[in-house]
């Protein structure tokens, strides 16, 4: 297990970030760094093994369409679908 996320001082400006706020709103990068972080503790490879969108909204404590959430973080770059299906953070 992980003890620690780190974030580099360009994450602030990155049009990623900003991307996802278009699409999620105001907050977005709380439900982004929760994922991060619950993923560091219980899946330190990055890849989201035996989750679904809605495990996935639950690890990030979004309360809105899990699928909003995962497709938002698709589209942005922040998540991608690997060959057996399951979903991993990317970098």
């Amino acid at each position: 297990m992980n003890s620690d996320i780190r974030l580099a001082v360009s994450f602030r400006g990155h049009r990623k970030r900003k991307r996802l706020r278009l699409l999620l709103g105001p907050g977005s990068t709380d439900y982004l760094i929760d994922l991060w972080i619950a993923t560091a503790m219980n899946h330190p490879s990055g890849v989201l093994l035996g989750m679904d969108q809605t495990d996935i909204a639950l690890e990030a404590s979004w309360e809105g369409d899990p699928q909003k959430l995962v497709s938002a973080l698709m589209e942005c770059g922040f998540l991608e679908k690997i060959e057996n299906g399951a979903y991993r953070l990317h970098d």
